[in-house]
C-alpha cells in the first residue's frame, strides 16, 4: 500500500510539474511580449522606459527558462504579484476564496438535490450505472 501511495505521489508531481512547463510556455506565446497590456499603446504614461522597467523587473528580459525557474520560487514562497496594481498575487486569491468556496458548495448541494429527485442516486462511472449483470 506505501509503494503504491508514493508512486501515486511521484506520478502526481510528475504531472503537476509538465502542467506547469506546458502552462506556462503557452503563455509565453501570446502575441505582442509579456508587457503588453490591453491599451498600453493608448496610455500617453505608458512610457518605453516603463515597458522596460516592468520587463527588467519581472524578470522578461531573461531567457524562458529561467524565467520558469523564477516563477516557480516565486510561487512556492509566496511572493508572486499582480501586474496591474503590484498586490500579492496569494493575497488576492485569499480574499477571493469564501466566494469560491461558497460557490462550490451551492453547485455541488444543487446537483446532489437534483440527482437525488431525478432519481439518480449512483454515480454514473465507466459502467455508465450498469451493475455488471446481463439483461
Amino acid at each position: 500500500m506505501t509503494s503504491f501511495l508514493l508512486r501515486r505521489l511521484a506520478i502526481s508531481v510528475v504531472v503537476l510539474v509538465g502542467i506547469t512547463i506546458i502552462s506556462f510556455f503557452i503563455i509565453n506565446l501570446a502575441p505582442g511580449g509579456q508587457v503588453a497590456l490591453p491599451g498600453s499603446e493608448l496610455n500617453p504614461s505608458f512610457t518605453p522606459q516603463l515597458r522596460e522597467q516592468m520587463r527588467r523587473q519581472f524578470h522578461f528580459d531573461e531567457p524562458l527558462y529561467v524565467q520558469y525557474v523564477l516563477m516557480m520560487r516565486d510561487m512556492f514562497t509566496g511572493r508572486l504579484t499582480s501586474f496591474a496594481d503590484g498586490q500579492s498575487a496569494v493575497g488576492k486569491v485569499l480574499r477571493r476564496a469564501p466566494a469560491t468556496m461558497a460557490l462550490s458548495a451551492m453547485a455541488s448541494s444543487s446537483r446532489s438535490v437534483a440527482r437525488c429527485r431525478w432519481g439518480f442516486t449512483r454515480p454514473c462511472g465507466a459502467a455508465g450505472g450498469r451493475t455488471g449483470r446481463s439483461a
